[in-house]
């Protein structure tokens, strides 16, 4: 009961690790997809 119990916690906390670490790499992926789609507009604005 105890390794059940141990990996339980274990599970719960690498639950919480992911959403820490997955919320801000979702951020940075919006952030730099935007950010790509600004350069590609301003480039394609300069070159016409």
């Amino acid at each position: 009961m105890i390794s059940l119990i141990d990996y339980s916690e274990t599970k719960v906390s690498y639950w919480q690790d992911l959403k820490a670490n997955a919320l801000p790499a979702l951020v940075f992926g919006v952030f730099m997809t935007l950010v790509n789609w600004g350069i590609n507009k301003y480039v394609d604005k300069k070159e016409k």
